[in-house]
């Protein structure tokens, strides 16, 4: 049967195999736990990471690359230069590649941009990459199977206010087999997105979240999400859940504050003015640095790309790429078979390292020091490269 009846009495689809009980993360093991501040970790954190000008210096390590999407294959408009010979090349030397991104959006729509607007052509065993993988298509799957480890209120049929991104929020909750709700009466949030609030169709059920400024870090929009305004107290106070489909804490290019974040007020009780205690929120993050997208992923590797990452006397070796140390970089360092991982300096840390963002320039090495210095265990990378370039 491909139903499975739960513990809380309602039928459910079959979970998939990498939707397992610990696949996701939840509050207090927050996304970006691993930062530290440990000054005598300077000099290790560095030498663990080698800085390399390319790809074609690291290609006999690995039999294949997790590579992230925005800050590394393209910005918001087009792609950065070198990336596509660069999916070209790894293809002719014979490695896997599957594409991992934390946007809350569904795969099909990844593939549409992918294919129409970046030209990287559709995903599949011929293509430059095997497959795309979402948060957003995993959170949709874990919530219309009722499939959230330990959230059986997270489920088709019930009520839902959303934190959107203004694109396709209202679609994306009611194909849930959800009914969108305000924070007076819903059962969860769905965090998504930061520039919208959803309560139903058409104008009246959107509220618009102020943009803010970036140069005093966004505090207009901060406030207004810590507001009654926003309606996410009022949520949290009632114990409602929330589920966080997009990890970043903040987005390229502008550093406004993204999904990431909005769970993190909601879940050390900032939204009611306290921290932590009885004021916190409970908190589910689905993207990486959690399991659940690996697992998806890994079979992807298997089922579409041959490779066997649990075959007795040698498992293939994978290799994690992006530009976030928190989500990339750490997810690669916890749960990748040969545990490597590049950070691309030109994304979200280019500032801290001294070089323009989308550039593709290399940092000096005393910036790749300052950066790492504070890091320990998997948010360490194994590579540093300028760019995604062969």
């Amino acid at each position: 049967s491909l139903l499975f009846t739960s513990s809380y009495g309602f039928a459910t689809p079959r979970r998939p195999a990498f939707l397992r009980s610990d696949s996701v993360g939840s509050y207090p093991q927050r996304a970006h736990a691993n930062f530290r501040s440990i000054r005598g970790l300077l000099s290790s954190s560095f030498s663990a990471s080698r800085s390399i000008n390319g790809f074609s210096e690291i290609i006999e390590e690995y039999d294949g690359f997790l590579v992230d999407q925005w800050g590394v294959l393209f910005d918001a408009k087009q792609p950065y230069p070198g990336s596509l010979a660069a999916l070209e090349s790894l293809k002719a030397a014979g490695k896997k590649t599957v594409l991992l991104s934390n946007s809350s959006k569904r795969k099909s729509d990844a593939v549409k941009n992918l294919v129409n607007t970046m030209k990287f052509g559709p995903p599949g065993p011929e293509g430059l990459y095997l497959d795309i993988i979402t948060s957003g298509e995993i959170t949709f799957q874990l919530v219309s199977s009722g499939s959230v480890p330990g959230q059986p209120i997270m489920r088709p049929g019930t009520k839902v206010y959303c934190c959107g991104s203004g694109d396709g929020d209202v679609d994306y909750v009611e194909s849930l087999g959800c009914e969108l709700a305000g924070p007076e009466d819903c059962d969860w949030v769905l965090a998504r997105g930061n520039f919208v609030l959803v309560r139903g169709r058409g104008d009246t059920g959107v509220k618009t979240v102020p943009g803010g400024d970036p140069a005093d870090g966004f505090a207009d929009q901060k406030r207004f999400l810590a507001s009654d305004a926003s309606g996410l107290a009022t949520a949290q106070a009632r114990g409602c859940p929330m589920l966080v489909a997009n990890p970043d804490m903040i987005r390229p290019g502008t550093n406004s504050p993204m999904p990431g974040q909005i769970g993190a007020m909601y879940a050390d009780g900032s939204l009611l003015g306290g921290l932590g205690g009885e004021g916190a929120g409970e908190v589910v993050y689905v993207g990486k640095p959690h399991r659940a997208v690996y697992d998806a992923a890994f079979a992807a590797f298997e089922e579409l790309g041959g490779l066997k990452l649990n075959a007795p006397g040698g498992k293939a070796r994978l290799c994690a790429v992006g530009d976030a140390l928190a989500t990339d970089v750490e997810g690669g360092g916890r749960h990748l078979p040969g545990g490597g991982s590049v950070l691309i300096a030109h994304g979200i840390h280019a500032a801290a390292l001294g070089i323009p963002e989308g550039g593709g320039l290399k940092p000096a090495p005393e910036a790749i020091l300052g950066l790492l210095a504070d890091l320990e265990g998997p948010c360490v990378p194994t590579h540093v490269v300028p760019s995604f370039v062969w």
